[in-house]
C-alpha cells in the first residue's frame, strides 16, 4: 500500500469510529439526520393518556363555586369532587359530587348533589382549552330550596370555561361561568315549584389518573 494511502486511512478511521451508526442514517436526498429514539409501548400509552383531551383518558378534580340570584340573600356556595373521562378526543363526561350551602332570606340550607355533564373542548391547545358544557343532576337539601319550594330538586346547567396547564406537568386549572337552575320539575305541584336561577362562577384543578 502506498504510504500516502496508509496515512489517509489512519486519519479517517477515528472519525468513522465516533459516528453512532444506531442514531445516524442517510436520507435518499443525501442529507444526514439523527433518528429520534422510539418510546417503549408502555411509555407511549401513558403519554397518550395524560395528553389532555385524549380519548380514554381519566382525570379527577376538586373545585368550588359561588352563585348569585336576585338578591344578596339568595346565593349559594359549593365544593365538589369530580371524575372526568373523554369519550372521544376533546369530548368529556364529568361526574360531579357536590356539597352546597344556600344563603336564603328565611331558612338557610345545606345540600348534597350529583351532576352529570358533557363538556366539549372546541379549542384545545397544548397549554389551554376552551369549552362549552351542559348537564343536570339531583339534589337533596336540609330545608326548602328556594324558600317555598321543596327539599328535592333537579339541577340543570349550561356554561362556558377554560382549562390552563399552569406548569410543565399535565395538571390544569379549570374555571368558568354557568347558568344554574334549581327546581323540582313540578313533581309536587305547580304551587311548590318556584324555582331558583343563578349566575355561577367556578374554579378548580384537574389531575390525571
Amino acid at each position: 500500500m502506498p504510504a500516502w494511502l496508509f496515512l489517509c486511512s489512519c486519519a479517517v478511521q477515528p472519525l468513522v469510529a465516533d459516528v453512532d451508526l444506531n442514531r445516524a442514517s442517510l436520507r435518499l436526498d443525501d442529507s444526514l439526520y439523527l433518528d429520534q429514539p422510539a418510546l417503549e409501548p408502555e411509555v407511549a400509552e401513558v403519554a397518550a393518556l395524560t395528553t389532555f383531551g385524549a380519548k380514554g383518558s381519566w382525570w379527577w378534580s376538586i373545585g368550588a363555586g359561588a352563585g348569585f340570584g336576585e338578591s344578596p340573600l339568595n346565593s349559594e356556595y359549593n365544593a365538589s369532587f369530580s371524575l372526568h373521562t373523554f369519550l372521544v378526543d376533546d369530548l368529556e363526561v364529568v361526574m360531579e359530587f357536590g356539597a352546597w350551602f344556600f344563603d336564603q332570606e328565611i331558612d338557610d340550607a345545606i345540600a348534597g348533589a350529583f351532576n352529570v355533564m358533557l363538556r366539549w373542548h372546541f379549542i384545545n391547545r397544548d397549554r389551554y382549552s376552551i369549552f362549552a358544557e351542559a348537564g343536570a343532576g339531583l339534589m337533596l337539601s336540609s330545608n326548602d330550596v328556594p324558600v317555598g319550594g321543596t327539599e328535592f330538586n333537579f339541577t340543570p346547567r349550561i356554561g362556558v370555561g377554560m382549562t390552563w396547564r399552569y406548569s410543565e406537568g399535565p395538571s390544569r386549572l379549570i374555571f368558568g361561568a354557568r347558568w344554574q337552575h334549581f327546581s323540582n320539575g313540578r313533581l309536587f305541584g305547580t304551587s311548590d315549584n318556584p324555582g331558583l336561577e343563578t349566575a355561577m362562577f367556578f374554579g378548580g384543578v384537574m389531575i390525571p389518573f
